[in-house]
């Protein structure tokens, strides 16, 4: 009960925190978007989305219910990504919209920014169609740590290529997005490091540099699990996988 109310406490304050300093966010680092209302409507969507992804993680794979089902299981592995992707979307179309804007003088930039940003968003889709066909069979519901959770059995890498492809499309993209904001910072010359600081920050370095290190984790994990075998893990950020990989589930 202590670590329910801890997270729901914890949750409501995160969720509070984000929505007050969005207007804030958007004025400091995308100060264009007061300019373009259906850019700043992207990025208010895509933060909805990630609110809308930790409210339902934490209602439904937080312990909140005691009488979580093969349904609730299978149902949370496809709604849960679908929220969480759409976030990155919206997320990456705003880094997109910027970079582009960046180089307008540079006809060739502009088309490989495009053509990267296909490449992601078919990525996703596909990605996305693959596991919502192929990953809910996988997820099942049992009684593990003292607390009914849903538990998800990786029989091997066939089974989650399509996540570990996803993957490597996005670290693609994260370093091509580091080529770009790098170019773009040290265009003009002569510039002292303060300068290149303030326009690193004008140019949204500081917002792409939050944004990965969140997803890499993801990327990493995705790597790791792709390549180690059949195991067995639960959903639950708070339970152990080394615990979930030794578990028998019968």
């Amino acid at each position: 009960m202590g670590a329910r109310y801890l997270s729901a406490v914890g949750l409501s304050l995160l969720v509070y925190d984000r929505l007050t300093h969005l207007d804030e966010e958007v004025a400091d680092v995308w100060s264009d978007l007061r300019r373009n209302k259906w850019l700043k409507a992207m990025f208010l969507c895509g933060r909805l989305s990630a609110e809308a992804y930790m409210v339902y993680c934490a209602a439904v794979m937080g312990g909140f219910s005691n009488a979580l089902d093969q349904k609730d299981c299978r149902r949370y592995i496809i709604i849960g990504p679908l929220l969480l992707k759409v976030s990155a979307i919206n997320a990456e179309g705003v880094v997109i919209c910027r970079l582009w804007s960046l180089w307008d003088d540079s006809r060739r930039v502009k088309c490989a920014i495009g053509a990267m940003a296909i490449i992601v968003v078919l990525t996703v889709v596909v990605a996305t169609v693959l596991e919502v066909l192929q990953l809910p069979e996988f997820t099942i519901a049992a009684d593990f740590l003292k607390s009914r959770q849903c538990l998800f059995n990786f029989p091997g890498q066939a089974s989650i290529l399509s996540m570990v492809v996803e993957a490597s499309v996005f670290l693609a993209w994260d370093v091509f997005i580091v080529i770009i904001f790098t170019a773009s910072t040290l265009g003009t010359p002569y510039q002292c490091s303060r300068d290149i600081l303030v326009q690193f920050k004008r140019d949204g370095g500081r917002y792409f540099i939050c944004l990965c290190s969140s997803v890499h984790v993801f990327l990493l994990y995705d790597f790791w699990q792709g390549f180690s075998g059949p195991s067995v893990l639960s959903l639950m950020p708070e339970s152990s996988i080394e615990l979930a990989k030794t578990w028998n589930i019968g």
